[in-house]
Order: C-alpha cells, then sequence, then structure tokens
C-alpha cells in the first residue's frame, strides 16, 4: 500500500482515544513482556530503542510512531548510549 492509500484511510478512519500514558525511560532501562490491553500507539518524543512488538524488532527514534493491536506482547530496550 502506498502512502497516499494510507493517508485516504487514516483521514476517513473513526478513533476513539480512552487512555494517554507518558512513560520515561533512562538509558538501558527495559520494558518486558507487556501484554497490550488494547490497540495502542507507541510514540517516541526523544532518544532511540529497540522495541519489539511480537518478537518483531524496530529501532525507532524521535517523532516516530508504532502501531500495536491488543495482545501484542511489548518489549522496548532504551539505547544505551
Amino acid at each position: 500500500m502506498n502512502v497516499d492509500d494510507h493517508i485516504y484511510l487514516w483521514d476517513h478512519a473513526a478513533i476513539k482515544v480512552l487512555d494517554v500514558r507518558h512513560q520515561i525511560m533512562r538509558m538501558g532501562e527495559t520494558l518486558q513482556s507487556y501484554k497490550m490491553p488494547s490497540n495502542g500507539f507507541i510514540f517516541v518524543s526523544r532518544g532511540r530503542a529497540q522495541v519489539q512488538l511480537n518478537q518483531i524488532e524496530y529501532i525507532i527514534q524521535q517523532y516516530q510512531v508504532l502501531h500495536g493491536r491488543k495482545g501484542t506482547v511489548l518489549e522496548i530496550f532504551s539505547d544505551r548510549g
């Protein structure tokens, strides 16, 4: 799917925000085996991290967003410098 198709779909999607959480992770800190209770977005406002969603690895950095669905196992390993 190309970018224009994604934009079209998101422009017509209905989203209901149920919860917003803010977590600051220090360098070298980890979050392991967190089972997501609902669909959600992970947004990085600063730094970078290795993120795993159901054991699929992503390297994300400032201003990137990931989506995980309900039941996804989330693991975050903050950048070690």
